[in-house]
């Protein structure tokens, strides 16, 4: 049992999960339970490999129940896991100004008419 969880876990969850899990088992009353343990990490959102990193592929833990993420939610873990924001991105070019930006603009626009 603890190798098809294992092998559920592994192929049908994105970004890759390895190394980050543990399946044990408790036996009490008579009865086995299944614990698998994961450790989080800043590739978040996990998300179900057939449904892509949608509201129906990711989800987030509520109490005791798993409710479907928001696009909201999905695009806030997104933003964390990349740090991208135009603030954020440094230009190769540091020495621009408004007026370089205009001619650059003026010659895009010949280049695709």
């Amino acid at each position: 049992m603890q190798l098809k969880i294992k092998d559920r876990l592994i192929n049908n969850i994105r970004p890759s999960i390895m190394g980050l899990f543990d399946i044990l088992t408790k036996e009490q009353d008579g009865k086995t339970t299944i614990i698998v343990n994961v450790a989080g990490r800043a590739e978040t959102p996990y998300y179900i490999k057939q449904k892509g990193r949608s509201e129906a592929g990711c989800f987030v833990r509520i109490g005791s129940s798993s409710q479907p993420m928001t696009e909201d939610m999905i695009n806030k873990l997104m933003s964390k896991r990349h740090h991208l924001s135009l603030a954020n991105i440094v230009s190769r070019h540091q020495d621009l100004e408004f007026e370089q930006l205009t001619k650059n603009i003026i010659t895009l626009q010949i280049v695709c008419k």
